[in-house]
């Protein structure tokens, strides 16, 4: 950066910080890679022609670089939220359930982040069965078990299961909003939830 000479010699405005012509530049090139990246992410995404999956495709790298794996299109035409369950199962045989996300988490940046673990653990436990047949080969299930087993004391073992959140039918929300004059509880089990799927039983030392 550059002092202007103009300011350093009136003295009226203080001193004023320039950028120099190669840091514009860079700064220029790199917002238009950004740019240029989200916006072929949300062309390319479901009904796409060639050219635009092909743009896509050609930032691939920088969507993993940026952990950019979804587009913004996700928000306009969200697809069911997975949400894990957690049986903890302790020495004496009790049991306590974990929920992920847990709809308690503050701030809600850590409950996003808590939806993207969701979603890892999901895509991983289906590569596991894809790739050996077995979900308990899952690293990531394996690491929660980990987890689970530390932060909870006397934990020896876990049983994860995944259920989908639904997302609801506009009509039936206008249909009971006439009806009952109220919107629908989305946290009704009999109407947004899939059944709950047994995704398999990890010791907390994930041996």
């Amino acid at each position: 950066m550059t002092v202007s000479k103009s300011d350093t010699e009136t003295g009226s405005r203080g001193f004023r910080l320039t950028w120099p012509t190669w840091a514009k530049v860079a700064i220029t090139l790199a917002l238009l890679v950004h740019a240029g990246a989200i916006w072929s992410a949300t062309w390319g995404s479901g009904i796409a022609s060639p050219l635009e999956r092909r743009a896509r495709e050609r930032f691939q790298w920088y969507y993993g670089l940026i952990d950019q794996g979804y587009t913004y299109r996700y928000y306009s035409e969200p697809p069911p939220t997975p949400i894990i369950k957690a049986v903890i199962h302790f020495k004496d045989d009790h049991t306590e359930d974990v929920r992920l996300p847990d709809r308690r988490t503050r701030p809600r940046m850590l409950y996003q982040r808590e939806l993207a673990l969701a979603n890892w653990l999901v895509d991983d436990t289906e590569r596991a069965r894809r790739e050996g047949g077995n979900a308990n080969l899952s690293r990531w299930a394996q690491s929660y078990a980990r987890h689970l087993g530390k932060t909870h004391p006397g934990a020896v073992s876990v049983t994860l299961w995944v259920e989908m959140h639904l997302i609801p039918n506009p009509e039936q929300v206008r249909r009971q909003l006439a009806e009952t004059g109220k919107t629908p509880d989305l946290d009704d089990p009999n109407q947004f939830y899939s059944v709950p799927e047994r995704i398999g039983d990890f010791t907390c030392d994930a041996s």
